[in-house]
């Protein structure tokens, strides 16, 4: 379990970075399903543990190697990549500006598919 990176989804423990979207690796397994995380971007600490909510326990993280558009919100990125699958599946409006507008730097940013686009009005009329 060391190592591996996850992504926070709540909002824990602000003071010290433990907020929804933050990214982080596990440090040191506890047992019994609580471990020690690094942040990525702070290098901060944090302790994840089971949290019981409505009835039912779990952990407030997910594996952090992929992500939402919507979850990135927020987020700079030193690097990733964005995947558009639009042919059967086309993405709402904006979303590609959100996506890209996530990296600090366009070199930090790789497109992996090829976007489908609608004709434009002068390929209409030909």
């Amino acid at each position: 379990m060391k190592g591996i990176l996850i992504r926070l989804t709540r909002n824990l423990d602000k003071a010290r970075g433990f907020v929804n979207g933050a990214i982080a690796t596990v440090f040191e397994d506890l047992g019994d399903g609580v471990f020690v995380a690094q942040l990525l971007e702070t290098g901060n600490m944090v302790l994840v543990h089971p949290i019981k909510e409505n009835g039912m326990k779990f952990l407030s993280c997910c594996y952090g190697y992929a992500t939402t558009i919507r979850s990135a919100q927020g987020a700079s990125l030193d690097q990733g990549c964005i995947y558009f699958e639009q042919k059967y599946y086309p993405a709402g409006r904006g979303y590609a500006y959100v996506a890209v507008s996530r990296f600090r730097t366009r070199a930090g940013c790789h497109l992996y598919c090829l976007l489908y686009t609608s004709p434009s009005p002068r390929d209409k009329r030909q």
